[in-house]
């Protein structure tokens, strides 16, 4: 079983594999930062910190470029005589489908999730492009009641209920000659960070992403 689960997604990988579409896992090392002190800044270009910060990253590219940037997502596959591989992220779904790897004896999807970017939904459309030399943006928005939001607290009586509003003003781009055909791109990622600070934050650093699925649609109708 393992063996055809393996062939079945390996001959969907080679068909789209010229394009960007599909699901891209990555990882983001942000080790620049400009410096804030007290009500001024000493600096809006980024300098090197002391230390580097990890953080995971999920984006979803459809047929037409679109991209996505997603809190979560399971590749699994429809049912029937000829399953099809699927990308969820609306977690309700998952119930309609068949898991693509087996554990236990019983098949699972695989999973792959973020807590660095916490929506409102499960999902939050970028503008721009995921190809070489190109680059994309969007907004992050934390409202001021967000469950996460950072300057919540529950025994505080005027944050109780609601903090300040954060925005994360998101800007990606790839490095020029790299191609989807490789499941591979590299390039850089920053961000401007207001609501934290009486100043905006800008924070810069190293973005490597790879394909783990070719498939250009989420949620498919099983």
């Amino acid at each position: 079983m393992k063996l055809a689960l393996l062939l079945f997604f390996c001959l969907v990988t080679v068909a789209s594999a010229q394009t960007a579409a599909g699901l891209w896992v990555g990882d983001i090392t942000l080790d620049q930062v400009n410096e804030v002190h007290a009500r001024q800044t000493t600096g809006a270009t980024p300098t090197p910190a002391a230390k580097p910060f990890s953080m995971r990253v999920l984006l979803h590219v459809n047929a037409s470029g679109q991209i996505k940037l997603l809190k979560e997502a399971v590749l699994m596959r429809t049912r029937g005589a000829s399953p099809a591989p699927v990308i969820v992220t609306q977690m309700n779904l998952i119930p309609n489908y068949d898991g693509v790897t087996v554990r236990g004896g019983q098949l699972i999807g695989q999973r792959f999730s973020t807590v660095s970017f916490p929506m409102s939904g499960d999902t939050l459309a970028l503008s721009g492009g995921l190809a070489a030399g190109t680059s994309a943006t969007g907004t992050l928005a934390l409202a001021a009641s967000s469950p996460v939001n950072p300057f919540r607290h529950k025994y505080h009586p005027d944050l109780a209920n609601a903090g300040r509003a954060v925005s994360r003003a998101i800007s990606i781009a790839i490095t020029a000659g790299e191609t989807p055909a490789d499941h591979v791109l590299n390039g850089t990622w920053s961000e401007t960070i207001t609501g934290l600070h009486n100043s905006a934050i800008t924070v810069t650093g190293s973005l490597v992403l790879n394909r783990v699925s070719t498939v250009d649609q989420l949620n498919n109708t099983p």
